[in-house]
């Protein structure tokens, strides 16, 4: 199975206690996606910003976000089948499922979430999985998403 990486080009905006969509992964109707690892971090350096947090959440119907396409780990690999997008300005929706939660600081922090062998969140046919990050105060994140095919 080839792995593939979805990253934005430059940090995403969050603006404080409003849930934002970062990054997703789409799958088409022919193919599912695993997802391996998710690398998110915050950009602040006040002492006094708490931690937010960030979900993994499938939905049946995708938003408006910039697409991104997603690039495989080894450069040999053919493209990708499913798509990707970032930096969402009107969110996903219909039929939500968190399959992940977790806390950020978003102190000058970058948390890795990685899903062993058999661990993979496993993405079915025609849904999006998101990477959803609810802040206290407004920040700056940088989200990455590896998967596989």
């Amino acid at each position: 199975m080839p792995d593939y990486t979805v990253k934005p080009a430059a940090a995403v905006a969050v603006v404080g206690t409003t849930a934002k969509t970062v990054a997703t992964v789409i799958t088409p109707a022919t193919r599912r996606a695993r997802i391996k690892r998710v690398t998110i971090g915050g950009l602040s350096v006040t002492a006094t910003h708490a931690p937010g947090t960030v979900e993994l959440v499938q939905f049946d119907t995708d938003g408006t976000g910039t697409a991104v396409t997603p690039s495989a780990l080894d450069g040999a690999e053919s493209a990708a089948i499913c798509t990707a997008k970032v930096n969402y300005t009107a969110e996903p929706t219909t039929g939500p499922v968190v399959r992940s939660i977790f806390s950020l600081s978003p102190q000058g922090v970058t948390l890795e979430k990685a899903f062993g062998p058999g661990e993979e969140i496993v993405v079915p046919v025609s849904k999006v999985l998101a990477v959803r990050v609810t802040m206290p105060d407004n920040q700056s994140i940088w989200p990455e998403i590896e998967f596989s095919e």
